[in-house]
């Protein structure tokens, strides 16, 4: 299953389900009709439910299909050394007395970018958990 169909699938159910209620503006006046109709919400809370289970085994299947693709060892261990030679650069810079603090600022703002692709090279590697989210059935 791909993007568009699971799109395509969750307008029909809204469309069935709730006919007027992609119509509806006013979060109020969604929250009146889903406490009208709580067997309804309670089918709208079920497919998100598997609307996210689609979607996070999507999330994995692309996450595997990029590993799988990218082969290229030379080019992620280059990476890999450049980011972990300017971070090291970074603290070694830190580490020199009479610099400004505008200087500290920009060198301490790089380390942090280099760290964050750090951190992206290692969830890539080694596969890095999905952000924990969880839809709440209504009246919870």
């Amino acid at each position: 299953m791909d993007w568009i169909t699971l799109a395509l699938e969750t307008a029909k159910f809204f469309t069935k389900h709730f006919p007027g209620l992609l119509q509806t503006k006013d979060p109020l006046e969604l929250s009146r009709i889903l406490k009208e109709h709580p067997d309804k919400a309670l089918e709208l809370y079920k497919h998100l439910m598997t609307l996210e289970q689609e979607m996070h085994k999507m999330v994995l299947i692309d996450r595997q299909k990029a590993r799988l693709t990218n082969k290229s060892f030379y080019r992620r261990f280059l990476f890999f050394s450049f980011v972990c030679l300017g971070l090291g650069g970074c603290f070694w810079l830190m580490q020199k007395p009479n610099l400004s603090s505008e200087i500290l600022v920009i060198i301490s703002t790089l380390a942090g970018i280099l760290g964050s692709c750090l951190k992206d090279i290692y969830a890539f590697e080694f596969g890095g958990d999905a952000p924990k989210r969880s839809i709440k059935p209504p009246g919870f």
